[in-house]
């Protein structure tokens, strides 16, 4: 059993609180040990006001007040040499001895011819039975003896342990000593110290980390034990920022007041209360997803700690008394507390403390014990929630091995650390199908100990001309066990599977980091503001082909309300062409005829040639090595699309770039996000024909000439991919129909490795596309592929375009369409 309790000096009081109710004790068990830590108050009015006494000593004693023994025999000494009787020492007296059997064996040793004293020794005593006590009174020559004699016990064989008690004094000049036979308490001690109850403190209750898209925060518990006093500080070992105080009675609120100076900037703590006296610490904000140093508690002051004394519970004298009955009742516990006043002139004051208290029978003895059946095929209950694996069991026989012999002794002692004395010892010789060792006849072992066995050599090998050659006998010690265990491991870093790969990683992230790090400091990043950078993407309005310009207006509906005076008469609608093989471009270009459809002609000559416009277009120049088509109207420029082994080209005058933009690694730093997204609104307006576009995203990079000599930045050409990393067919009908893609492109770390990832977005849904190789590339939209139906020989019409943002009215609740931005 263990409290802590107050001490009331005013009132004599135990209390579990101060001013609070008298203590109730519980029923103390055979076998406990009660420690009791006191503090101190005192009355002052109606209030208890603790206070810090200067405690000297302290006192607990468990046990019969004034009883007697009930059994055994003692006998009286006097004087302070060793007991002898006849000497000085009488002979045995029953413990319920009459006075007269008292003065019988001290009369006895009086006139005893070995009797002496160092002065003139008393001839005669008287003895009288007095409530308990037998008072002695010493005479000489009929007079009564005028000095102190010093009595005490010379034996004692008393039953329960009992003290002998003397005390002497005068009566009108004449002295009586009294013994008084006195039971000894069941339990004492006169030991105390101060104790400090145990200090707030900090655990890593989660690291923090991330890996891939997840991320979780650092969470550290703060224990603050109940029984601690003071105020304490709450210490950030990397930066050395400190909390201001707080004390325990201090809730998550004042907690996280008083530590928020200690997070970094854009960082804050969040404070939760899951356990009682538990706060859980979690980094968030600019703190999240990094594995943190433990913060440090720092008590700043507390007063002295708590007096505290053990009071043994399991003593012989608990036992006997409860030999005859298995529980007693109103046993008397006294606790004498010795202190000083405020006046160190003053005399020690003593606080005395006591109580009736109910001792009961043990039912657990030492001697119980059972020998545990261990299934090693199953794991232990747990003690923590440390996994358990299988190789923390050691099994089989713990033995030791070992060679002796120095060619000069024929005894030796050998250490083999097994901490046991039952165990197994076979010596053979040290050679190949050596012979085993008799014991006995060839060698006799002795233990010396739980670690070490002597062994003493016999017979031939105990001849002092041929003792045993260095290292000429092996001994395999084995213990009687087998001991199995559970052990903790200590390992190096190659005994670990797959650990050095994982501190290499760690190594390369570290260097890389290093690298990044201008004037030794990485760039911090700011989370709360949102973004780090944004591009507004171009607003169109388009209808083609035309070469009126055509006024925007909300919508496309209200160009065909507006009849010709908004649209002009309808244009020409070109088609794709499929070819396997291109020829050359006939010089002079011949007029428009039907015998050129479906085919694909290059110029192959060194200059441009022109190709006259029609039906709404210009004209246009074809450069060498570009293709053109004929659809019997007109001459086109077409172009292949992608890299592919397609035979497939389209009308070059359909194909639109929507937006271009390019992206920089410090605008795409590690844990950012760039998020882009538009809408097109596409119809076909006065149209014979449906049509087909497709919309494609495309990534490049933009590489630098590297030559002649030493070139400095410059910008050579963007390459764009072939492969585009979104790319939807859309085909475009009367009916106006908006149409929603994008990318989301993710910079971090995984596994110790940078890692990229793109999404595509399709109408609101992401999915996984192919994300650029590095953090600097440019990305590009554009219309592309466009056809019209094949049963339609002279395709007329408009095809009208609006973009990039949702029309206004329509944007409220997608207020990032039209946009592209890179958020932290």
């Amino acid at each position: 059993m263990q409290a802590l309790l107050y001490a009331n000096l005013t009132t004599r009081k135990l209390s579990e609180s101060p001013g609070g109710a008298d203590f109730d004790w519980p029923e103390l068990i055979e076998g406990d040990t009660l420690r009791l830590a006191l503090r101190f108050t005192e009355t002052l009015g109606e209030e208890d006001i603790e206070i810090d006494p200067d405690v000297r000593l302290v006192r607990a004693s468990l046990g019969r007040i004034d009883a007697r023994p009930t059994g055994g025999r003692w006998a009286i000494q006097i004087g302070t040499d060793s007991p002898e009787e006849g000497v000085n020492t009488t002979a045995l007296i029953e413990h319920n001895a009459s006075n007269a059997a008292v003065q019988t064996a001290v009369q006895s040793l009086l006139t005893s011819v070995d009797f002496s004293l160092p002065i003139p020794a008393p001839d005669t005593v008287t003895v009288e039975a007095k409530d308990g006590s037998w008072l002695l009174r010493f005479q000489r020559n009929g007079e009564p003896y005028p000095h102190q004699l010093d009595l005490r016990a010379g034996r004692n064989a008393l039953d329960p342990i009992s003290f002998v008690r003397f005390r002497a004094y005068q009566i009108d000049g004449e002295w009586i000593h009294e013994l008084r036979l006195v039971q000894a308490p069941v339990a004492f001690t006169d030991s105390s110290a101060r104790i400090a109850p145990d200090a707030p403190s900090i655990s890593v209750v989660r690291e923090g980390g991330i890996e891939g898209e997840i991320e979780w925060n650092e969470v550290q518990a703060l224990t603050v034990p109940p029984q601690f006093r003071g105020a304490y500080q709450i210490e950030r070992p990397d930066t050395f920022a400190k909390s201001g105080l707080l004390s325990v009675g201090d809730g998550i609120e004042e907690i996280a007041t008083a530590i928020q100076p200690l997070a970094d900037e854009d960082g804050q703590f969040n404070v939760t209360n899951p356990l009682t006296n538990v706060a859980h610490i979690e980094f968030a904000g600019a703190m999240g997803g990094i594995d943190q140093d433990p913060l440090v508690v720092e008590v700043v002051t507390a007063p002295p700690g708590d007096v505290t004394f053990d009071l043994n519970v399991a003593t012989a004298e608990i036992a006997n008394l409860l030999r005859s009955a298995p529980l007693i009742e109103n046993l008397p516990l006294e606790i004498e507390v010795t202190y000083a006043g405020e006046d160190e002139f003053e005399p020690l004051r003593v606080w005395t403390y006591r109580t009736e208290i109910t001792l009961r029978r043990e039912l657990i003895h030492d001697e119980l014990a059972t020998v545990r059946n261990i299934d090693w095929l199953r794991p232990p209950l747990p003690a923590d929630y440390v996994p358990f694996t299988p190789d923390q069991i050691i099994t089989g026989n713990q033995h030791h091995v070992t060679t002796f012999g120095n060619g000069i002794s024929t005894a030796f002692v050998i250490d083999h650390h097994l901490a046991t004395e039952a165990i197994h010892i076979t010596i053979r010789e040290n050679t190949d199908f050596g012979a085993v060792l008799r014991p006995g006849s060839d060698y006799e072992a002795r233990i010396e100990g739980p670690d070490s066995v002597r062994i003493a050599m016999r017979g031939r090998f105990a001849s002092r001309i041929r003792p045993p050659r260095p290292n000429s006998l092996a001994a395999v010690i084995t213990s009687a066990g087998p001991k199995s265990a559970f052990q903790a491991h200590t390992h190096t870093i190659a005994q670990i599977v797959g650990l050095q790969t994982i501190l290499d990683a760690f190594g390369a992230d570290i260097a890389q980091l290093k690298a990044l790090a201008p004037a030794g400091a990485l760039a911090s990043q700011t989370k709360d503001t949102g973004f780090a950078t944004s591009w507004t993407l171009p607003k169109l309005f388009e209808v083609y082909p035309t070469r009126k310009p055509i006024t925007a207006t909300k919508d496309f509906a209200a160009l065909l309300e507006a009849g010709d005076t908004a649209l002009p008469r309808a244009s020409g609608l070109l088609a794709a062409v499929h070819d396997a093989v291109a020829e050359r471009l006939p010089t002079p270009l011949p007029a428009p005829d039907r015998t050129y459809i479906d085919r694909v002609f290059e110029n192959r000559g060194t200059t441009s040639v022109v190709l006259p416009g029609g039906l709404g277009r210009r004209s246009v120049d074809l450069a060498p090595g570009q293709f053109a088509a004929c659809d019997g109207r007109v001459w086109y420029r077409v172009e292949h699309i992608g890299a592919g082994p397609e035979s497939s080209f389209y009308p070059s005058d359909f194909t639109r770039e929507l937006f271009r933009l390019f992206v920089n690694d410090k605008q795409l730093r590690l844990k950012t996000e760039l998020s882009l997204q538009f809408a097109i609104e596409l119809a076909v307006l006065k149209s014979n024909t449906n049509c087909q576009w497709v919309l494609v995203i495309e990534l490049g990079t933009a590489p630098q000439d590297t030559a002649p000599g030493a070139t400095g930045i410059n910008l050579q050409n963007v390459v764009w991919s072939p492969v585009p990393v979104l790319q939807q067919r859309i085909i475009v009908t009367p009916a106006p129909c908006t149409h929603v893609f994008g990318i989301r492109v993710k910079r971090f770390l995984s596994g110790g490795a940078e890692v990229i990832t793109l999404d595509q977005i399709l109408y609101g849904s992401a999915e996984g596309g192919i994300a650029p190789t590095s953090a600097n590339f440019a990305v590009r939209g554009r219309l592309v592929r466009f056809d019209t139906e094949n049963n339609q020989s002279d395709p007329r019409g408009f095809i009208a375009l609006r973009g990039l943002d949702l029309p206004e009215g329509e944007n409220q609740e997608l207020p990032d369409i039209g946009k592209a931005i890179i958020r932290n």
